[in-house]
C-alpha cells in the first residue's frame, strides 16, 4: 500500500525529493514566499514523521483506542413501502424502534439499504432492550414525536440472528500518518451467525477538499465566511470499515485489522507496541526459552467434503511465540492438502507384540488355559489357603474374575526347580464384585467392629476391602474401611463406626477392588483345583498400607497388533513369519514329547530350545495324568511361515 494521491501538480507543485536530503526550508527577507514551498514545508516534516513512524508501528497497526469486537444481533427485513410510500432507510439510523403499543423495544445498530444485486430487502441490525422480539408483518415505529413507520416483511426469515462487528473510535498508523477512524459497525454476515468467513478491515479513501465542498475553508475574516478567500484546500484520508472474502486478492487500498473464521472472531488488530521495543523483547524471550506453546495447536484430520482425494488438517485454537513473536488463534484453522498416495518397500521388519495389563505370578499349580481364554477367579488370600472343601467355602474369598490372555515365563532362582518360577499373566475383562454378603451377626460402635457369619478363616483376608450395608439399619452410609479381620472370630475391624446402630437386619456386602487380590484360581465348577498361582511380590506395593496389588501397563491392553507401520498398502504383504503360543491338551506320549509334533499344522515348527533357561522360557509342560503314556498339557512357542 501506498499514499496515491499525487501533490505534484497544478496549482501544488510539491516537488519535494528527498534523495535530495533537504531538511529545512530557509525563507528570505526580500523574497517571494512560493506555495509549493509552503507545501514542501510539510513534505519534509511528513517524511521525518513517517520515519519516525515506521520504526514503531507496522502498517495497519492500531496506535490508540480502536478496540474491536464481534456480537450476534437480530436482523429484521423489512418492506419497501409503508402507507402506499417508498420506505426511506436512513430515517432509522441511530434509533430506537418500537412496537406500536410501545411493549417492546429495540436500538438500531446497522441499517442496510435494499439491494437490488442480491435481492435482499432493507435491514435492520437490532439489540432488544426490553419486551417480547418483534414479529413477521408486525408494525414498527421509531422513538419520536413524530415518528417514522415501517412493516415487517411477512417472510418466514423475515427475523432472525446475524453477526456484527465493530470498532470503537480509534487512531491507526497508515503509511506514515496517524489517522482517526470513526467507531463503525459492519455485518459479517446479516442473516447467520455460522457462516460468517471474512477478513475485516479498513478500505482507504485518499480526497482532497476544497472550500467548494467545505464552507468551513472559507476564510472567516471578520467573522464571517469570505466567498472571495477560498484559502487552502485540504487532503484527507478516510478510513472505511469494509470485509473481503478469506481468499480475496483485492486488497489494494485495504489493511486487515481483525478476522471472522465459521463465525469465530479468530484475529484481532495488532497492538500498538513499539515495533523496537517488540523486536527486542522477541530476542530477548526466543534467547531465553526458544519455540514454546502456551496453549497447544492440536491437529486432527478428515477427509475433505469436496474432494475425497484431498484431506483437511484441521489446526485447533491456540497460542505460541514463535522467535520471541506471539502466534494466537481464536478459532479452527483449516488447511486443505493431497491425500498421501506414495509408498515404500520395508524388507525383514521385525514386530513385538505386548500383550498389555499383567501380574507377576509365582507357587504356580498347574496351566492357565489361552486357548479358549477362560475365565479365572481373583481370590483375597493366597492360593494355598483358598478353602476347597465346598463351593461355598471357596467363595468366601472370591473377589472376581478375570481372562488370561497369555502367560511367559520371567525368571527363576534355580531353572532346575518350579517352584521357583515367576511367571507374567496378562490379563483383560478383570470384573471385580462383591461376592461377600450376608447379614450382621452382632456390632459394636465403640471398637468400632463388625462380626459376621461363617466366612473365611484366613486372618486379614478382608483387610484393605470396605463393608456396606444393603439393607436395615446403616443403609445408605458410606462404606467403611476393613482395617483388620480375625479368621477365628470373624470381626472385622473397621475404620470408622456406622452412624446407625448395625443389627441382624442389616445385610452387609464387601467391596473389593483389584488391588485387594492375593491370587487366581481355576476350578472344575466343583471344588478341584485346576490351576492356582499367587500374584507375586513384584505385584506388590509395599508403599500402600495393605501391600496392594498392582495391575502393570494398565493403559496399554491391545486386542490387535500393528505390523510396525501405520498404513499398509493393499495386497503388498508378499512374505510374512511369526511366533505363536498355542496349548496343547490331553496330548499322550511316551519317553519323549516329541510325539506331540502330531498336532502342529504344515509350515509350522517347533521353536528351538537346548538350554535350561530356552526350555524354561519357550515351554511350560504339565502331566495331568501318569502312567506308561502320560497325559501332558503343554504350551509351545511355534514358528509358522
Amino acid at each position: 500500500m501506498a499514499i496515491d494521491t499525487n501533490f505534484n501538480l497544478n496549482p501544488y507543485y510539491d516537488d519535494y525529493n528527498e534523495d535530495k536530503n533537504f531538511l529545512r526550508i530557509l525563507f528570505k527577507p526580500g523574497f517571494a514566499v512560493q506555495a509549493r514551498e509552503l507545501t514542501q514545508v510539510q513534505s519534509l516534516f511528513q517524511q521525518q514523521v513517517e520515519r519516525i513512524g515506521s520504526a514503531a508501528y507496522r502498517n495497519g497497526t492500531v496506535v490508540s483506542g480502536g478496540e474491536t469486537f464481534a456480537q450476534e444481533a437480530t436482523y429484521i427485513k423489512l418492506n419497501s413501502t409503508y402507507a402506499g410510500l417508498d420506505l426511506v432507510a436512513n430515517n432509522f439510523i441511530g434509533q430506537s424502534i418500537l412496537s406500536t403499543d410501545d411493549s417492546k423495544r429495540a436500538e438500531v445498530i446497522k441499517v442496510y439499504e435494499a439491494d437490488a444485486g442480491t435481492g435482499d430487502p432493507i435491514t435492520l441490525m437490532v439489540k432488544q432492550l426490553y419486551g417480547d422480539a418483534f414479529v413477521a408483518t408486525e408494525t414498527i415505529k421509531t422513538n419520536e414525536v413524530s415518528p417514522y413507520f415501517a412493516d415487517i416483511s411477512p417472510s418466514v426469515t423475515a427475523i432472525g440472528t446475524g453477526q456484527l462487528f465493530s470498532v470503537t473510535e480509534g487512531i491507526f498508523y497508515y503509511e506514515g500518518f496517524f489517522v482517526k477512524n470513526a467507531a463503525q459497525t459492519i455485518a459479517t454476515s446479516k442473516y447467520t451467525t455460522t457462516l460468517s468467513n471474512v477478513k475485516i478491515g479498513f478500505e482507504v479513501s485518499e480526497s482532497i477538499i476544497t472550500s467548494d465542498s467545505d464552507t468551513s475553508l472559507l476564510d472567516p475574516a471578520q467573522d464571517a465566511s469570505n466567498y472571495q478567500a477560498p484559502g487552502a484546500d485540504r487532503y484527507k484520508i478516510d478510513l472505511v470499515l469494509a470485509t473481503r472474502t478469506l481468499g480475496s486478492t483485492d486488497l489494494v487500498k485495504f489493511f486487515e485489522i481483525s478476522r471472522v473464521e465459521e463465525g469465530v472472531l479468530s484475529r484481532i488488530a495488532d497492538s500498538g507496541v513499539s515495533a523496537i521495543i517488540e523486536n527486542e523483547l522477541a530476542r530477548r524471550t526466543f534467547d531465553e526459552s526458544g519455540h514454546y506453546t502456551v496453549r497447544p495447536f492440536l491437529l486432527s484430520l478428515q477427509t475433505n467434503e469436496a474432494n475425497t482425494a484431498n484431506m483437511d488438517v484441521i489446526l485447533s485454537p491456540g497460542k505460541a511465540y514463535v522467535y520471541g513473536y506471539e502466534f494466537e488463534t481464536n478459532s479452527p484453522t483449516t488447511i486443505t492438502i493431497e491425500k498421501p498416495r506414495a509408498s515404500e518397500n520395508v524388507i525383514n521388519r521385525k514386530i513385538t507384540a505386548d500383550y498389555g495389563n499383567f501380574v507377576y505370578t509365582s507357587n504356580t499349580i498347574g496351566n492357565f488355559s489361552i486357548d479358549h481364554l477362560a475365565a479365572v477367579e481373583l481370590h483375597c488370600v493366597p492360593n494355598s489357603s483358598i478353602n476347597i472343601t465346598s463351593t461355598g467355602a471357596i467363595s468366601n474369598t472370591k473377589i472376581g474374575t478375570a481372562r488370561v490372555k497369555s502367560v511367559e515365563f520371567d525368571s527363576a532362582t534355580d531353572t532346575a526347580n518350579t517352584t521357583t518360577y515367576v511367571y507374567k499373566a496378562f490379563l483383560f475383562d478383570i470384573n471385580v464384585n462383591s461376592s461377600v454378603t450376608g447379614n450382621v451377626v452382632s456390632y459394636s460402635a465403640a471398637t468400632p467392629s463388625v462380626t459376621i457369619g461363617n466366612y473365611s478363616t484366613v486372618t486379614n483376608a478382608y483387610r484393605g476391602a470396605k463393608i456396606k450395608v444393603t439393607t436395615g439399619p446403616g443403609t445408605g452410609e458410606a462404606p467403611r474401611e476393613i482395617t483388620a479381620y480375625d479368621g477365628s472370630t470373624k470381626v472385622l475391624t473397621l475404620s470408622k463406626a456406622f452412624t446407625a446402630t448395625l443389627t441382624t437386619a442389616s445385610k452387609f456386602s464387601i467391596d473389593f477392588e483389584f488391588n485387594d487380590a492375593d491370587s487366581l484360581a481355576t476350578f472344575n465348577g466343583g471344588t478341584v483345583k485346576i490351576n492356582a498361582g499367587d500374584i507375586d511380590s513384584r505385584s506388590k506395593s509395599f508403599a500402600t498400607p495393605y501391600t496392594d496389588a498392582i495391575l502393570s501397563d494398565t493403559k496399554f491392553e491391545p486386542l490387535i497388533f500393528q505390523l510396525g507401520q501405520g498404513y499398509i498398502k493393499a495386497n503388498s504383504i508378499a512374505d510374512f513369519s511369526y511366533t505363536q503360543k498355542r496349548m496343547f491338551s490331553n496330548v499322550a506320549f511316551s519317553g519323549s514329547v516329541t510325539s506331540v509334533l502330531s498336532p502342529i499344522s504344515s509350515g509350522e515348527t517347533l521353536s528351538a530350545a537346548t538350554s535350561s533357561s530356552a526350555k524354561s522360557e519357550k515351554y511350560q509342560i504339565i502331566v495331568t495324568s501318569a502312567g506308561t503314556s502320560p497325559i501332558l498339557c503343554i504350551k509351545l512357542f511355534l514358528l509358522q511361515t
